[in-house]
């Protein structure tokens, strides 16, 4: 019996029983991911399984290998934070208030996969007190240096990171040259926030090494539980009081980096 079959990301596409162009077509749509690539992943294999060719169906959506996500710009992924300025201001939302910056560090998957609530709840409260939330995804083994300063100047006032720490030096380095606060936050994967409660330990141990003790090792501390795992969603989703935890956290500190000295306490 030899039916179709494709092998989704790998390197390099491998298939059978498929067309090349085809099965390359599938591969983009699938490894790229999104609602409207996989949308159009399944209309090119209904082409294919309804012995048509796939002209008319919209082209893949190829996403930058770093960009800036927002909950809402409709599926828009912006390749620097100009444009994400730009789209701003196109949506008569101010970018003008310096110190008010805060990039949270993301992995593309979360947008591929449509995992997006929890930091979409972080956004919409960090907006609610007045600064700018700005979902940042890269790759946890490339710096975000780059695209985070200019000149040698951060372009942003305070991170959060929710990303896995696989490359503990590299992100030292990061937050060091960018010389802005680094929050942490990260989720609870073993159940849902009844679970986490009710876990005297809070943190699956198969966790620490990469979302506490690698970032402690970065520097950062003070590390926050805002989600959990609903399982009859199948999503990761923010705990209210501890996701508005965070944002009041972080918008005390932007608070503080602004007052003059004579001012602190």
């Amino acid at each position: 019996l030899k039916l179709p079959w494709v092998w989704l990301y790998q390197a390099q596409a491998s298939f059978g029983q498929f067309p090349e162009e085809t099965a390359n077509r599938l591969l983009t749509h699938y490894s790229q991911g999104g609602r409207k690539n996989f949308e159009a992943f399944f209309k090119v294999l209904q082409a294919h399984l309804q012995h048509r060719h796939f002209a008319g169906i919209p082209a893949p959506i190829i996403y930058p290998t770093q960009g800036i996500y927002h909950p809402l710009a409709n599926g828009e992924i912006f390749s620097s934070i100009d444009s994400f300025k730009n789209w701003r201001v196109r949506q008569g939302q101010s970018v003008s208030a310096r110190g008010s910056v805060v990039a949270i560090l993301i992995h593309q998957q979360y947008l591929s996969s449509e995992q997006t609530s929890w930091f979409d709840d972080l956004v919409q409260r960090i907006e609610a007190r007045g600064a700018i939330a700005m979902p940042v995804y890269a790759a946890a083994t490339e710096s975000v240096i780059p695209f985070l300063s200019r000149d040698g100047k951060s372009l942003v006032d305070l991170i959060i990171n929710t990303q896995i720490m696989l490359a503990p030096e590299l992100r030292k380095i990061d937050f060091a040259g960018l010389g802005v606060p680094v929050l942490q936050a990260t989720a609870y994967r073993r159940g849902d926030s009844k679970e986490w409660r009710a876990d005297q330990q809070g943190l699956a141990l198969a966790d620490v090494p990469f979302y506490l003790a690698q970032s402690e090792y970065t520097g950062i501390s003070d590390i926050m539980i805002i989600a959990a795992h609903d399982k009859s969603a199948d999503q990761i989703v923010a705990i209210p009081e501890q996701s508005q935890a965070l944002a009041d956290k972080a918008l005390r500190m932007l608070a503080l980096q602004q007052k003059p000295h004579a001012e602190k306490r």
